[in-house]
């Protein structure tokens, strides 16, 4: 028991762009990837079990970029546009149609920050997005019982270094704070419980942490 599925194959383009930025670059591709007899994965009775999903389509964009555009100071970031859908009808149910969108594919993923230093002080902060995905086996077609509508996410770090005169590497002490804004978005959906409300993770409360690094 287990793979029941026929091979995958696929076939796709890219097209992309490059552009050489101060301190850094700039970045953007374009692809359209089909894919035949797509293998998802499935939990049956505590078993793993392989099938083939059809005709499926991933489209989109990536952007990507990093720079320097003052002394000090970096930018960077990272955007995905995804389009995921099935090319063919009922395939997972009996509602389910082609141009339905794919289970486990977010409609967008992207990552921005900054980041700077001054001598021995250094520090970033950077926020991670994801879009809105169907976190069901059947995608879109399961309707909004397994739908997660995105979530944010701000991380903040500052380091300072201390120099010593015994000729070893500097010693670093860190402060890093997760969920910065302390939001309280679902990440994760499981579909309704028995009990009736959906089972769902969520993000972790904002945290604090100290770190320290001494070399000897």
């Amino acid at each position: 028991m287990g793979n029941q599925a026929s091979p995958q194959t696929s076939r796709g383009g890219q097209l992309g762009l490059f552009q050489q930025l101060k301190g850094g670059y700039l970045q953007a591709d374009l692809y359209d990837i089909r894919v035949n007899n797509f293998i998802a994965s499935s939990s049956i009775n505590g078993n793993t079990v392989f099938t083939n999903l059809g005709h499926v389509r991933y489209r989109g964009v990536e952007l990507e970029f990093k720079a320097e555009p003052v002394s000090r100071v970096r930018i960077f970031g990272n955007y995905a546009r995804i389009f995921a859908t099935f090319e063919d009808s009922g395939i997972v149910s009996s509602v389910q149609k082609a141009g339905d969108r794919l289970p486990l594919a977010p409609t967008f993923l992207g990552v921005a920050g900054l980041s700077t230093y001054y001598g021995p002080w250094s520090g970033a902060l950077f926020t991670k997005i994801v879009g809105s995905e169907y976190q069901g086996r059947k995608g879109s077609s399961e309707g909004v019982n397994y739908l997660m509508n995105g979530w944010r996410s701000v991380s903040l770090s500052i380091f300072r270094q201390f120099t010593n005169d015994a000729g070893h590497d500097p010693s670093t002490v860190g402060l890093l704070v997760t969920n910065l804004l302390n939001q309280h978005s679902v990440t994760d959906i499981a579909g309704p419980s028995v009990a009736g409300p959906n089972l769902v993770n969520i993000q972790q409360p904002r945290a604090l942490a100290v770190s320290l690094s001494v070399p000897f």
